[in-house]
C-alpha cells in the first residue's frame, strides 16, 4: 500500500498523543504544524473567519504535501481523534473497496450521533463485514476528522481551491464557504465508511454549547472500548 499519512496538529497541541497512537498502530505519519493566524493568507479577514481558514489551509497544505510526494493515496486527519485498534489490518480491504467503488474521497471519521440509517436514506454502495459504504449528501454529514483521498482528486482540490478561492468566497455568496467541511469533504465521488474508524476524543469543549453537546454525543455513540 503506497499510502501517505498526514496529521494536522496546530502548534503541536496534541502531537505527543497522536504520535503514541500512530506508533501503536505502526503508522509513519507526517505532521503539519498548521497555519498561524499571522500567515499572509489570513490577513485582512475577520477574526471569526481566521480559525476556519487556518484549519482549511492546514488541510490543503497537507494535501499539497501528499501530491508532491510519490504516494498513490493520502490519509489525512486532525490531532483530536482516536483510531480503531484494527485499522491497519482493515486498511488493505478499505483501500480495495475504495478502488472498487472508484471513489475520490472516503470519510473515515465524521460526526455520527446515532445509527447512520437514521440520518437519511443514504444509498448503500457496498457491504463488507464489519463495514458498509454509503454515499452522503452535501448536508447532514459533517466533519473532516479523517479521510482518504486519491492522488487524482488531490490535484482537483488543489487546482480549484488552493489559490484565490478563499478571497473569492468573500465577495461571491453563491459559492460554498472556504471550509474543509465544504471544499474537501463535499467534492468528487464520495462515500463514508460506517461505523467510522476514527472518532474525536471525549473531553472536548467548544465555545458553542450545541457543538459541545453534539461532539460529546458522537463520542458516546461511536466509542467501543474493545475497538478503540
Amino acid at each position: 500500500m503506497n499510502i501517505g499519512f498526514y496529521c494536522l496538529s496546530y502548534k503541536n497541541k496534541r502531537r505527543d498523543v497522536m504520535e503514541n497512537i500512530f506508533n501503536t498502530l505502526q503508522i509513519n505519519a507526517q505532521f503539519s504544524i498548521g497555519v498561524d493566524f499571522n500567515d499572509r493568507r489570513l490577513h485582512k479577514i475577520d477574526d471569526k473567519l481566521k480559525r476556519v481558514w487556518s484549519t482549511c489551509y492546514g488541510h490543503l497544505d497537507m494535501i499539497r504535501s501528499f501530491y508532491e510526494s510519490d504516494k498513490d493515496y493520502g490519509i489525512f486527519c486532525e490531532d483530536d481523534i482516536i483510531i480503531r485498534k484494527d485499522f491497519m489490518i482493515e486498511l488493505p480491504h478499505i483501500l480495495c473497496d475504495f478502488n472498487t467503488l472508484e471513489l475520490d474521497i472516503l470519510l473515515l471519521g465524521y460526526m455520527c450521533e446515532s445509527e447512520i440509517d437514521t440520518y437519511s436514506s443514504y444509498p448503500t454502495w457496498l457491504k463488507r463485514d464489519p463495514f458498509k459504504y454509503l454515499h452522503y449528501p452535501d448536508d447532514g454529514t459533517w466533519g473532516a476528522q479523517m479521510y482518504l483521498l486519491s492522488r487524482k482528486h488531490a490535484l482537483c482540490i488543489l487546482s480549484q481551491y488552493y489559490y484565490g478561492y478563499a478571497e473569492w468566497s468573500l465577495v461571491n455568496s453563491s459559492i460554498v464557504p472556504f471550509s474543509a467541511d465544504w471544499i474537501i469533504t463535499k467534492t468528487g465521488k464520495r462515500a463514508l465508511i460506517y461505523p467510522p474508524v476514527a472518532i474525536e476524543e471525549f473531553e472536548l469543549v467548544y465555545d458553542d454549547k450545541g457543538q459541545t453537546r453534539s461532539h460529546t454525543a458522537c463520542y458516546r455513540f461511536c466509542y467501543k472500548p474493545e475497538l478503540f
